[in-house]
Protein backbone atom coordinates (compact mmCIF):
# COMPACT_ATOMS: atom_id res chain seq x y z
CA UNK A 1 0.00 0.00 0.00
CA UNK A 2 1.50 3.28 -1.04
CA UNK A 3 1.73 6.20 1.38
CA UNK A 4 -0.90 8.34 -0.40
CA UNK A 5 -3.37 5.47 -0.46
CA UNK A 6 -2.72 4.72 3.22
CA UNK A 7 -3.30 8.36 4.24
CA UNK A 8 -6.43 8.53 2.09
CA UNK A 9 -7.80 5.37 3.71
CA UNK A 10 -7.28 6.73 7.22
CA UNK A 11 -9.02 10.00 6.35
CA UNK A 12 -11.89 8.52 4.28
CA UNK A 13 -15.20 9.35 5.99
CA UNK A 14 -16.75 6.36 4.16
CA UNK A 15 -14.01 4.06 5.36
CA UNK A 16 -13.58 1.72 8.28
CA UNK A 17 -9.91 1.58 9.25
CA UNK A 18 -8.89 -0.65 12.16
CA UNK A 19 -5.48 -1.29 13.69
CA UNK A 20 -4.26 -4.30 15.69
CA UNK A 21 -1.60 -3.79 18.31
CA UNK A 22 0.54 -6.23 20.28
CA UNK A 23 3.77 -5.86 22.19
CA UNK A 24 3.34 -2.06 22.01
CA UNK A 25 3.49 -1.97 18.20
CA UNK A 26 1.12 -2.10 15.25
CA UNK A 27 0.95 -5.68 14.00
CA UNK A 28 -1.84 -5.37 11.46
CA UNK A 29 -4.63 -3.30 9.98
CA UNK A 30 -7.84 -3.67 8.02
CA UNK A 31 -9.50 -1.16 5.74
CA UNK A 32 -12.99 -1.38 4.24
CA UNK A 33 -14.61 1.23 2.00
CA UNK A 34 -18.33 1.76 2.69
CA UNK A 35 -18.76 4.14 -0.25
CA UNK A 36 -19.67 1.64 -2.96
CA UNK A 37 -22.49 3.57 -4.63
CA UNK A 38 -22.44 1.55 -7.86
CA UNK A 39 -24.47 -1.30 -6.40
CA UNK A 40 -28.27 -1.49 -6.26
CA UNK A 41 -30.44 0.63 -3.92
CA UNK A 42 -31.75 -2.35 -1.94
CA UNK A 43 -28.38 -3.33 -0.51
CA UNK A 44 -25.47 -1.40 0.93
CA UNK A 45 -22.09 -2.79 -0.04
CA UNK A 46 -18.61 -2.36 1.38
CA UNK A 47 -15.35 -3.48 -0.15
CA UNK A 48 -12.76 -5.13 2.08
CA UNK A 49 -9.76 -3.40 0.57
CA UNK A 50 -6.86 -4.37 2.83
CA UNK A 51 -6.20 -6.93 5.53
CA UNK A 52 -2.54 -6.91 6.55
CA UNK A 53 -0.84 -8.76 9.40
CA UNK A 54 2.90 -8.84 10.04
CA UNK A 55 4.24 -12.32 9.18
CA UNK A 56 5.39 -13.04 12.72
CA UNK A 57 1.83 -12.41 14.04
CA UNK A 58 -0.02 -14.54 11.49
CA UNK A 59 -1.89 -17.67 12.58
CA UNK A 60 -2.49 -16.06 16.00
CA UNK A 61 -6.04 -14.78 15.47
CA UNK A 62 -5.10 -11.18 14.59
CA UNK A 63 -6.78 -11.28 11.16
CA UNK A 64 -9.90 -12.86 12.65
CA UNK A 65 -10.15 -10.17 15.34
CA UNK A 66 -9.74 -7.41 12.75
CA UNK A 67 -12.31 -9.01 10.46
CA UNK A 68 -14.87 -9.52 13.23
CA UNK A 69 -14.48 -5.93 14.47
CA UNK A 70 -14.72 -4.63 10.90
CA UNK A 71 -17.92 -6.55 10.14
CA UNK A 72 -19.47 -5.28 13.38
CA UNK A 73 -18.58 -1.70 12.46
CA UNK A 74 -19.90 -2.15 8.91
CA UNK A 75 -23.21 -3.46 10.24
CA UNK A 76 -23.40 -0.42 12.54
CA UNK A 77 -23.24 1.71 9.38
CA UNK A 78 -26.07 -0.23 7.72
CA UNK A 79 -23.89 -2.30 5.40
CA UNK A 80 -25.66 -5.47 4.25
CA UNK A 81 -23.06 -7.05 1.95
CA UNK A 82 -19.28 -7.15 1.63
CA UNK A 83 -16.89 -8.20 -1.08
CA UNK A 84 -13.14 -8.41 -1.16
CA UNK A 85 -10.25 -8.55 -3.56
CA UNK A 86 -7.55 -11.19 -3.33
CA UNK A 87 -4.40 -11.01 -5.39
CA UNK A 88 -3.78 -14.10 -7.48
CA UNK A 89 -0.08 -13.26 -7.19
CA UNK A 90 -0.06 -13.78 -3.41
CA UNK A 91 0.58 -17.00 -1.54
CA UNK A 92 -3.17 -17.65 -1.39
CA UNK A 93 -3.55 -17.00 2.33
CA UNK A 94 -6.04 -14.14 1.95
CA UNK A 95 -8.19 -16.28 -0.36
CA UNK A 96 -8.17 -19.07 2.22
CA UNK A 97 -9.05 -16.59 4.97
CA UNK A 98 -11.98 -15.10 3.03
CA UNK A 99 -13.31 -18.56 2.14
CA UNK A 100 -13.14 -19.45 5.85
CA UNK A 101 -15.36 -16.40 6.50
CA UNK A 102 -17.95 -17.73 4.03
CA UNK A 103 -16.95 -15.81 0.92
CA UNK A 104 -17.42 -17.49 -2.44
CA UNK A 105 -15.18 -16.88 -5.42
CA UNK A 106 -16.84 -14.31 -7.63
CA UNK A 107 -15.89 -12.69 -10.87
CA UNK A 108 -12.29 -12.83 -12.01
CA UNK A 109 -10.62 -9.70 -13.31
CA UNK A 110 -7.21 -8.58 -14.41
CA UNK A 111 -6.13 -5.36 -12.74
CA UNK A 112 -4.58 -3.03 -15.29
CA UNK A 113 -2.99 0.31 -14.53
CA UNK A 114 -0.87 2.98 -16.09
CA UNK A 115 0.81 6.08 -14.78
CA UNK A 116 -0.12 9.13 -16.85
Amino acid sequence: MERDEFLSAIENSDGTFLVAEADEKIVGFMYANRGDVERGPQTKWACLVYLVVRPEYRKKGVAQELYDACVKELKNHGITNVYGWASSESDGSIMKFLKKQGFDEGHKYIWMDKEI
